[in-house]
């Protein structure tokens, strides 16, 4: 299944990706949370966490595109581990797949861990009804069925 998020409003062929994270890589983060492994966004392999407990979604500071740049405001983060405070956020435009080329993603810039790119948090999948299939394992938004690795 591929699912992607479009750049000036023009989509960003993908496909499912291999999962690459070594054996210990969750024993390094400090989540439970599903792990997606796609390309969203850039025409690149990107590794995001899905994490229900998360108000707010973020992305790796060097995947941002500038002009995708809405606002500089004091953010704070809160983790198991820590605070993290950071200030830009990005509205990056949807894939038809998950919504309108005029509907758009917020998301906070915030360099979180070496293994993944980003996080897709609860705001993410209560905008765009996501709904999470543990018997399955897959992420369903719009009818698109997603696998989660």
């Amino acid at each position: 299944m591929d699912i992607n998020l479009a750049d000036n409003n023009q989509p960003v062929g993908i496909d499912q990706a291999q999962a690459t994270q070594g054996p210990d890589a969750r024993e390094n983060f400090p989540t439970t949370a599903s792990e997606w492994n796609y390309h969203i966004i850039i025409k690149q392999k990107l590794k995001f966490i899905i994490d229900t407990g998360a108000t707010q979604s973020i992305l790796n500071p060097i995947l941002c595109n500038p002009k995708w740049r809405i606002k500089s405001k004091s953010v704070i983060l809160k983790t198991l581990q820590n605070t993290i405070k950071t200030t830009t956020i990005y509205e990056v435009p949807l894939s038809p797949e998950i919504g309108n080329s005029h509907q758009k993603m917020e998301l906070i810039e915030c360099k979180f861990h070496d293994l993944y790119d980003g996080i897709l948090g609860n705001d993410f999948l209560k905008k765009y009804g996501g709904i999470i299939d543990y018997k399955n394992d897959e992420l369903i938004i719009n009818g698109r069925h997603i696998p989660l690795l």
